[in-house]
């Protein structure tokens, strides 16, 4: 049997008839979010774009090394 803590069950059953009030939370919820500065952001992107280069790099070679050795052993008799 399940317990629900302060009403949460009610209010998910609210939201759900009442779409308009649902979306009127989004915003407040929005409004309290504290985003990232401008440098912040251009920060955590080239972050982002080196940590995408590295991976892309790195799986590049053990690609390379997985296709050479494949080769080596289909070749061998």
């Amino acid at each position: 049997m399940m317990c629900h803590a302060g009403g949460v069950g009610n209010k998910m059953t609210n939201q759900k008839k009442n779409p308009i009030a649902f979306l009127g939370n989004v915003g407040r919820e929005l409004k309290r979010v504290t985003w990232p500065t401008k440098k912040e952001l251009t920060r955590y992107t080239w972050v982002v774009l080196i940590t995408l280069a590295f991976m892309v790099a790195f799986f590049y070679v053990v690609d390379l090394g997985i296709a050479s050795l494949r080769a080596v052993v289909v070749k061998s008799p």
